[in-house]
């Protein structure tokens, strides 16, 4: 229903007009974006924020641009094209800083600290998620990220798991299962609790969790 009102919105818009709102227009295209992401839909998704783009390109709304552009890297990871969405998100990591906006720049990291902790370049990492937690604005001073962000607690669990502070790991990989609102919590909660106990070659507890991660 949300789909169909969004899509009339877009219909009745005349881009043929001078004044033709193209910054609502792009927020339009935005939400039926997200509507698409929820449903794991990513060429419709990167459909709908190309639009988006054009459209703030017209209205010059460099913003709406930047976090367009934050979006189709996390397609790209969707896709299973990681080398692209870390070249995307370290395009616009650029953009942002160019702006002096440094908490949207911190922002963006979470793709390339992903990136840099499948290659095991623990190094950058590290120093992405320090500056993720310093400047983002998203971790208060107990190291708890605001609602929405807490697959930040899986990038700090595959960091320890990695430099084997496994106490550390487990902290944090069980911190976002207890976020069980979100399938995305738990779905990279169970992975990364899996991988610990096959790293502790604890065969019952593997076991457990491979079965929760893969319902």
């Amino acid at each position: 229903t949300a789909l169909e009102y969004y899509m009339k919105a877009v219909s009745l818009a005349d881009t043929t007009s001078t004044g033709c709102n193209y910054e609502l227009l792009g927020r339009i295209y935005v939400q039926i974006a997200e509507l698409f992401e929820k449903q794991r839909y990513p060429d419709k998704e990167r459909e709908m924020l190309d639009k988006a783009i054009a459209m703030a390109e017209k209205a010059k709304d460099t913003l709406m641009i930047m976090q367009s552009m934050m979006k189709i890297s996390g397609i790209y990871w969707l896709e299973n094209n990681k080398t692209k969405a870390a070249e995307v998100s370290r395009t616009t990591y650029r953009l942002c800083k160019e702006m002096r906006a440094d908490s949207l720049a911190a922002r963006e990291l979470t793709t390339t600290i992903a990136y840099n902790l499948e290659q095991n370049a623990l190094d950058k990492a590290k120093l992405e998620i320090n500056e993720y937690i310093s400047k983002s604005g998203l971790v208060d001073k107990d190291g708890n990220v605001q609602k929405g962000c807490e697959l930040f607690y899986y990038y700090l669990g595959e960091y320890y798991r990695k430099s084997y502070n496994i106490d550390s790991a487990l902290y944090y990989y069980r911190k976002l299962v207890s976020y069980d609102k979100e399938i995305m919590n738990l779905e990279n909660g169970y992975k990364g609790l899996m991988e610990v106990y096959m790293d502790l070659h604890q065969a019952d507890s593997v076991v457990k969790y491979a079965r929760l991660y893969a319902d």
